[in-house]
């Protein structure tokens, strides 16, 4: 089998016609007008070069933060949802205390965060959602305060 590839007089060619060739081009090139247009392709291009999220990978970093920064959220806003009079006062307490950490830690890396422009609409809806958070904190704790012990941060002045 070695000596038929590389034997060329033995291998059988057949030049293609041209007017064959020229009508595939023809046909390919038509397809290729009608599906994309030259005006749809530069908007389509510029529009990826405004998008500045695809311009920076620590704009896409980011954002993927910061949404996870509002899922946090929203399962703590179900969780303090999902409470009711009739719950154990220690779990109240739990969730509570969980659910005011996290607005703490949650509205600190939203104000890192926010200093980029091209993720100021997930820092809004993250803030929405964080407020929603802070106002059923301020409920639960008029109901019932926290008796935790004083936690002192020496780190911070």
């Amino acid at each position: 089998m070695a000596q038929v590839i590389l034997n060329r007089d033995s291998l059988d060619f057949t030049p293609l016609d041209s007017s064959i060739l020229e009508t595939v081009v023809a046909t390919a090139q038509t397809t290729i007008d009608s599906t994309f247009s030259q005006s749809d392709n530069d908007s389509a291009l510029a529009d990826v070069f405004k998008d500045p999220r695809l311009r920076h990978r620590s704009v896409i970093d980011a954002s993927i933060r910061i949404q996870s920064l509002q899922r946090d959220m929203r399962n703590h806003l179900s969780a303090l949802q999902g409470l009711s009079s009739e719950s154990e006062p220690t779990v109240i307490q739990n969730v509570v205390g969980r659910a005011e950490r996290a607005v703490q830690a949650t509205s600190s890396d939203l104000r890192k965060g926010a200093k980029r422009d091209a993720v100021q609409l997930e820092v809004s809806e993250a803030n929405a959602v964080l407020d929603e958070v802070r106002k059923l904190v301020l409920s639960w704790r008029e109901s019932y305060p926290d008796n935790s012990p004083l936690r002192v941060d020496n780190g911070t002045s």
